[in-house]
């Protein structure tokens, strides 16, 4: 009985509970249907197990489809064992040539160092010892600098966010299935990840994906600077591009604001607040959000206006201002002397010059028509609708979402 429950055994994805959100489980499907690997008869994947190298000789001779075998004489590899042919198809192939005292250990545990000679030898990569030394485990890889470098230097395999390759950790069965796909060039499948609105996360991303946030630059995902998604936005994950490898299909997440309703202000007589018989006066909140795909502002002003005199983008000025610490996270200087010419602009009654020659190169036709004319007033922009606009400025593209509502 354990010895069938530890042999692979063909079934279809959705018989695998252990898989349903794996951050493999796209690849590990992808791998189920071409039938390059299997699961387990107890009806579980094991994607979390170490793989050993019966193992993975079997997944790298099904996937490069090598069927040719050569003669094999290992001490521990005996015909009557179920991956004997595997390792005469290893042999034939060249990718290992076994150990010196005549043995294949096909049962021992892979590690990732073993997994970097083993892409270095099908590969036929160059070696490059130089490209391990920025690690800071690189004094542990005793024999297998060489191939790790190689691996790194051509994105075929990566290191830790902490700057370590662990040459001696094992490889899981999900690791050595997602590294091969790097190894041999195989499209990924989309990203696994979801979309947590509650929390404005983003589930199941790691740090070999990227993302790109309603339109903007493609931002490698770094958990020590996750991105603000309060709000609504259109956000697009994938696995990022490797020296092998194109980046993989998308998955395309939706963040959308929870807006609370809010009781409607009452509207003070003309003849209390001035301002002639059609002015009006209410409670108006504007939020503008500026980001750069890595740093993200959110000025928020809540204040009461004239709705029908208040120009929209004497107030956004006036906003930005008022939030200059917070900008300052922006170090593009082109965009902090911008900001400034607004306000000066602002304070010296000046906005329309500014507008046309300073904003007016940045804006797309739909920016420019809501908001390029001073006279546009707040009560026009009222709503809950976003407009969400891209503006490039010191060769950054900066994305600003403006939202006003009563």
């Amino acid at each position: 009985l354990a010895l069938l429950l530890a042999m692979p055994f063909a079934a279809s994805a959705a018989t695998f509970s252990d898989i349903q959100g794996h951050w493999a489980q796209n690849t590990i499907e992808m791998w189920l249907k071409e039938g390059w690997t299997s699961g387990y008869a107890d009806g579980t994947f094991k994607p979390d197990n170490p793989i050993n190298r019966a193992e993975l000789f079997t997944l790298v001779n099904k996937v490069s489809d090598f069927t040719e075998t050569a003669d094999i004489n290992y001490r521990d590899v005996k015909p009557t064992d179920w991956f004997y042919k595997e390792f005469q198809k290893a042999q034939k192939a060249g990718y290992s040539k076994g150990y010196p005292d005549n043995t294949a250990r096909p049962l021992n545990n892979v590690t990732r160092e073993e997994l970097a000679a083993l892409v270095h030898q099908l590969k036929k990569l160059e070696d490059n010892p130089a490209a391990a030394d920025a690690y800071k485990d690189a004094n542990q890889m005793t024999w297998s600098k060489a191939a790790i470098g190689a691996c790194l230097a051509t994105g075929a395999m990566s290191g830790y966010p902490d700057m370590t390759f662990k040459p001696k950790k094992d490889v899981t069965r999900a690791e050595a299935m997602f590294a091969l796909c790097r190894a041999l060039g195989i499209e990924l499948a989309a990203p696994n990840v979801t979309a947590d609105d509650e929390k404005d996360l983003i589930r199941g991303i790691t740090q070999i994906m990227e993302y790109s946030i309603d339109g903007g630059g493609w931002v490698t995902y770094n958990p020590a600077r996750v991105p603000d998604l309060s709000g609504d936005h259109t956000v697009l994950v994938r696995y990022a591009a490797t020296a092998t490898q194109d980046a993989s299909p998308e998955t395309k997440l939706i963040f959308t604001l929870a807006v609370e309703e809010e009781e409607e202000e009452d509207v003070i007589p003309p003849a209390v607040i001035g301002g002639g018989p059609s002015a009006t006066v209410a409670n108006y909140k504007l939020t503008l959000r500026i980001t750069d795909g890595t740093n993200t502002v959110d000025a928020v002003s809540q204040k009461q206006v004239v709705a029908g005199t208040s120009s929209f983008y004497a107030e956004a000025v006036d906003l930005l201002n008022a939030n200059r610490d917070a900008l300052k996270v922006f170090a593009d200087p082109e965009a902090r002397d911008i900001m400034d010419d607004g306000i000066a602009a602002r304070a010296g009654g000046t906005l329309d010059t500014f507008l046309n020659t300073k904003i007016a190169p940045t804006l797309t036709a739909e920016a420019k028509a809501t908001i390029l004319n001073p006279n546009v007033k707040m009560s026009e922009l009222q709503g809950t609708n976003v407009l969400t606009y891209k503006t490039p400025v010191g060769g950054k593209n900066y994305i600003v979402t403006i939202k006003v509502e009563r």
